[in-house]
Protein backbone atom coordinates (compact mmCIF):
# COMPACT_ATOMS: atom_id res chain seq x y z
CA UNK A 1 0.00 0.00 0.00
CA UNK A 2 1.28 3.46 -0.59
CA UNK A 3 2.31 5.94 1.62
CA UNK A 4 -0.01 8.56 2.72
CA UNK A 5 1.25 12.03 1.22
CA UNK A 6 -1.12 15.11 2.36
CA UNK A 7 -0.19 17.00 -0.45
CA UNK A 8 -1.82 14.39 -3.40
CA UNK A 9 -5.20 14.76 -3.77
CA UNK A 10 -5.28 10.89 -4.73
CA UNK A 11 -4.81 9.39 -1.48
CA UNK A 12 -7.86 9.90 0.78
CA UNK A 13 -7.35 11.07 4.64
CA UNK A 14 -10.69 9.60 5.48
CA UNK A 15 -11.81 5.90 6.38
CA UNK A 16 -14.26 4.64 4.17
CA UNK A 17 -17.12 1.66 2.89
CA UNK A 18 -17.64 1.78 -0.72
CA UNK A 19 -18.95 -1.49 -2.97
CA UNK A 20 -18.36 -3.51 0.01
CA UNK A 21 -15.17 -3.17 0.04
CA UNK A 22 -12.87 -1.05 3.03
CA UNK A 23 -10.81 1.39 2.80
CA UNK A 24 -7.89 2.86 5.19
CA UNK A 25 -6.33 6.52 5.17
CA UNK A 26 -3.76 6.46 2.46
CA UNK A 27 -5.11 4.34 -0.02
CA UNK A 28 -4.76 5.23 -3.65
CA UNK A 29 -8.12 6.17 -4.36
CA UNK A 30 -7.58 4.84 -7.65
CA UNK A 31 -7.97 1.56 -5.90
CA UNK A 32 -11.30 2.13 -5.55
CA UNK A 33 -14.00 -0.08 -7.21
CA UNK A 34 -16.11 1.29 -10.28
CA UNK A 35 -19.12 1.03 -9.71
CA UNK A 36 -21.91 1.72 -12.05
CA UNK A 37 -24.16 4.37 -11.93
CA UNK A 38 -27.79 3.06 -11.79
CA UNK A 39 -28.64 6.90 -13.01
CA UNK A 40 -29.81 8.67 -15.98
CA UNK A 41 -30.49 12.03 -15.89
CA UNK A 42 -32.50 13.52 -19.10
CA UNK A 43 -31.58 17.34 -18.96
CA UNK A 44 -34.54 19.20 -19.37
CA UNK A 45 -33.70 22.86 -18.02
CA UNK A 46 -34.83 24.11 -15.08
CA UNK A 47 -36.56 20.35 -14.15
CA UNK A 48 -33.94 17.91 -15.11
CA UNK A 49 -35.45 14.12 -14.47
CA UNK A 50 -33.18 11.54 -12.84
CA UNK A 51 -34.40 7.64 -13.64
CA UNK A 52 -33.60 4.83 -11.90
CA UNK A 53 -32.33 2.38 -14.66
CA UNK A 54 -30.98 -0.38 -12.68
CA UNK A 55 -32.76 -3.54 -11.62
CA UNK A 56 -32.50 -2.70 -7.68
CA UNK A 57 -34.34 -0.50 -5.58
CA UNK A 58 -32.60 2.11 -4.11
CA UNK A 59 -32.93 3.13 -0.28
CA UNK A 60 -32.89 6.65 1.32
CA UNK A 61 -32.53 8.74 -2.64
CA UNK A 62 -32.23 12.54 -2.78
CA UNK A 63 -31.03 15.11 -4.64
CA UNK A 64 -28.59 17.87 -3.33
CA UNK A 65 -28.47 21.04 -5.26
CA UNK A 66 -25.07 22.84 -5.07
CA UNK A 67 -25.16 26.42 -6.02
CA UNK A 68 -22.23 28.50 -4.89
CA UNK A 69 -22.28 28.30 -0.94
CA UNK A 70 -25.88 27.86 -0.61
CA UNK A 71 -27.16 23.76 -0.74
CA UNK A 72 -30.58 22.71 -1.23
CA UNK A 73 -31.84 19.13 -0.66
CA UNK A 74 -34.74 17.38 -2.51
CA UNK A 75 -35.51 14.05 -0.28
CA UNK A 76 -36.84 11.44 -2.83
CA UNK A 77 -37.00 8.51 -0.10
CA UNK A 78 -37.18 4.43 -1.77
CA UNK A 79 -36.54 4.82 -5.47
CA UNK A 80 -37.77 1.60 -7.43
CA UNK A 81 -36.24 0.36 -10.85
CA UNK A 82 -37.32 2.41 -13.34
CA UNK A 83 -39.45 5.31 -11.22
CA UNK A 84 -38.32 8.88 -12.32
CA UNK A 85 -38.05 11.78 -10.15
CA UNK A 86 -37.54 15.65 -11.45
CA UNK A 87 -35.07 18.21 -9.62
CA UNK A 88 -36.66 21.62 -9.83
CA UNK A 89 -34.11 24.62 -10.37
CA UNK A 90 -36.27 27.03 -11.16
CA UNK A 91 -34.87 30.18 -10.43
CA UNK A 92 -31.55 28.96 -10.00
CA UNK A 93 -28.19 30.35 -11.16
CA UNK A 94 -26.38 27.66 -13.33
CA UNK A 95 -23.33 28.62 -13.87
CA UNK A 96 -22.00 27.55 -10.90
CA UNK A 97 -24.01 24.79 -10.08
CA UNK A 98 -24.05 20.44 -9.67
CA UNK A 99 -26.70 18.69 -8.54
CA UNK A 100 -25.34 15.54 -6.44
CA UNK A 101 -27.84 12.33 -6.31
CA UNK A 102 -26.86 10.35 -2.66
CA UNK A 103 -28.18 6.96 -1.85
CA UNK A 104 -28.47 3.66 -0.45
CA UNK A 105 -28.39 0.30 -2.77
CA UNK A 106 -30.61 -2.41 -1.65
CA UNK A 107 -28.88 -4.56 1.25
CA UNK A 108 -25.81 -2.38 1.79
CA UNK A 109 -26.36 -1.67 5.63
CA UNK A 110 -24.51 2.04 5.89
CA UNK A 111 -23.14 2.96 2.75
CA UNK A 112 -23.79 5.95 0.60
CA UNK A 113 -23.22 6.35 -3.01
CA UNK A 114 -23.00 9.65 -4.60
CA UNK A 115 -23.42 10.51 -8.39
CA UNK A 116 -22.95 13.75 -9.79
CA UNK A 117 -24.10 16.24 -12.59
CA UNK A 118 -24.23 19.64 -13.82
CA UNK A 119 -27.08 21.27 -14.96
Amino acid sequence: MPKHDPENPRYSNIDSNVGGFSYRRGMNIDALPLIPSPWRVRRSFPHPVITNVSDHPLALARAIIRVGDDVHTERWGLVLPGDQNEVCLCGLETHDMCVTISWRPSGAEGRELLWQFVA
